[in-house]
């Protein structure tokens, strides 16, 4: 074993560690306990190098719960390359006669160089256990074929580069038993890179696919599928397919789609289309609402829609998915959609690339065609909302209980909350009037507001009044709500900016409007300096 597990298990066994450890309750628990705490611990506290070892840590503590992680073969069934061979030796060899997961999440080129030689010494082992997971996504260099094919015979779970796929073609060594496959891209600069995965890289992969009646997750980043076998072939079965994320030119994506024998079963969908036609954009949005409706039983409970560099994304979320999923996939401000980590547990990602006018209107229409009814959460994220269209579209979203509002654009939607929703009908801004009844105020059950990244001392431009300023704009839609018991009851303000330079009057007005129980906001970042 390891040098840094030896002292620990010396420092572990010093008499007077073992005197308190014999008074612990803890060492009371069962071993069966004991071992599903440490997997939940494994699950979340990833190792990530020997300055954090993440839950390997646990081993440390004491003798007991030492010998406990090292008797429980399905603690050490993930190995995570970037360790070291010394610890990938160590997993093979606890894990026993269990299946394996072998993966790495080395982003710079030395971690990558030394996961690709902790590979070369494991390939030189005489006995391999069964691969379940191989998850691989940034190794540069490492080539498919040198893993033992037998270990590969029931493998489930696949995650491969675009450098492995341009290195060798390994669809002949892939088996049909796996249910996830991830074919990414490996540091792509924009939406549509210059050198997509062309036909001559993927021949064979539609062959593979016809045959993998249980993959139920694919994930296929800027493949050109144009004069590739999937034009001429009989329509790709996948039956078992619930899962897709496709990135890439738009004819390319939609040609894959239309070759599914059930797109409409597809209940997770994550669609980003760059270098498009605008026609196709009716098209794409058709698969989205079939992707809306695999789940009758089970509408989206939360969405929202953000902006980052030149791509425009809309989200959604079932009430089964994990919280936070949303919030996780647009607080990663330099990273798109389909790369995020969050891409997997949100029920729908759309994307495409705003290179011309009509973007946002075709956006809209996809909203126009989702069920709004059970949303109960929305989040804007750099984008701009003019007050008709936010009124428009989100009017129907009676249920909505928590609004997020992120960056300048969202003046549009402050003031939204203050007006009419019946006084939509034409698209003139000044026809807009205050909401007087309660059945004609947008989201009547908004409970929480939280607001990030406003500067509250600048004119509403575009808005309903453009001399008026953000701050007047918001006490203006809480003045109009209170008489309808409509103010949120929580409001939290983060990144924003009221012009310490106010008037006490101003200061009175709005602290009237905006009482202590509603200032939920962060003191070290709302640079409100009035008294």
């Amino acid at each position: 074993m390891l040098k840094e597990t030896d002292e620990a298990d010396q420092a572990a066994n010093t008499p007077d560690a073992v005197y308190i450890a014999t008074r612990s309750p803890v060492l009371e628990l069962p071993d069966e306990l004991l071992v599903l705490i440490f997997s939940l611990i494994e699950s979340t506290w990833t190792p990530v190098g020997k300055d954090d070892l993440g839950w390997l840590n646990v081993t440390f503590v004491c003798r007991p719960w030492r010998a406990s992680a090292l008797q429980a073969p399905s603690l050490w069934t993930r190995v995570d390359l970037h360790l070291g061979s010394e610890w990938a030796a160590a997993f093979f060899e606890r894990a026993g006669p269990m299946a394996l997961a072998l993966s790495t999440e080395a982003f710079a080129q030395d971690e990558a160089e030394k996961a690709i030689r902790v590979l070369g010494t494991l390939v030189a082992r005489e006995t391999w256990p069964w691969l379940h997971t191989l998850c691989l996504p940034l190794i540069l260099g490492f080539r498919f074929s040198l893993l033992p094919t037998a270990a590969l015979s029931n493998l489930r779970s696949l995650t491969l580069s675009d450098r492995v796929i341009r290195t060798e073609k390994p669809w002949h060594l892939i088996p049909y038993t796996l249910e996830d496959l991830d074919l990414i891209f490996v540091f792509a600069p924009s939406p549509f890179p210059g050198m997509p995965l062309r036909p001559f890289h993927l021949d064979g992969l539609v062959y593979l696919l016809t045959h993998l009646k249980a993959l139920r997750s694919l994930t296929l980043h800027f493949c050109s599928f144009q004069d590739s076998e999937l034009s001429s072939a009989t329509p790709v079965g996948l039956p078992a397919l619930r899962q897709l994320n496709l990135s890439g030119a738009g004819e390319d994506c939609l040609r894959f789609l239309r070759s599914l024998e059930h797109p409409d079963k597809i209940s997770k969908l994550a669609l980003t289309l760059g270098d498009y036609e605008e026609f196709l954009l009716d098209e794409a949005i058709s698969y989205v609402l079939q992707s809306s409706k695999a789940l009758p039983r089970e509408p989206y409970t939360s969405m929202g829609v953000t902006r980052t560099y030149d791509e425009m994304t809309i989200a959604a979320c079932r009430a089964s998915a994990p919280t936070g999923m949303i919030d996780a996939l647009f607080a990663q401000d330099d990273t798109y959609a389909h790369q995020s980590r969050a891409i997997k547990d949100v029920d729908l990602c759309y994307s495409v690339v705003d290179d011309y006018a009509g973007v946002d209107g075709s956006m809209y229409s996809v909203f126009h065609g989702l069920d709004l009814t059970c949303v109960r959460a929305l989040y804007f994220d750099n984008v701009h909302l003019a007050p008709a269209s936010f009124l428009r579209t989100f009017g129907p979203a009676r249920a909505i209980e928590e609004l997020h509002l992120t960056g300048q654009g969202m003046c549009g939607a402050l003031a939204a909350l203050g007006l009419c929703t019946c006084s939509t009908e034409s698209a003139i801004t000044t026809s807009l009037t205050p909401v007087q009844t309660a059945t004609d105020m947008i989201f009547p059950h908004l409970c929480v507001l939280r607001i990030q990244s406003i500067d509250f001392d600048v004119l509403d431009e575009g808005g309903v009044d453009p001399s008026l300023t953000v701050a007047q704009v918001l006490r203006r839609t809480l003045a109009a709500r209170a008489q309808l018991r409509g103010v949120p009851r929580t409001m939290s303000l983060k990144d924003c900016y009221v012009n310490p330079d106010w008037e006490q009057q101003e200061i009175h007005s709005w602290n009237d409007v905006v009482p202590p129980v509603l200032r939920d906001w962060d003191a070290r970042t709302w640079r409100f300096t009035g008294p």
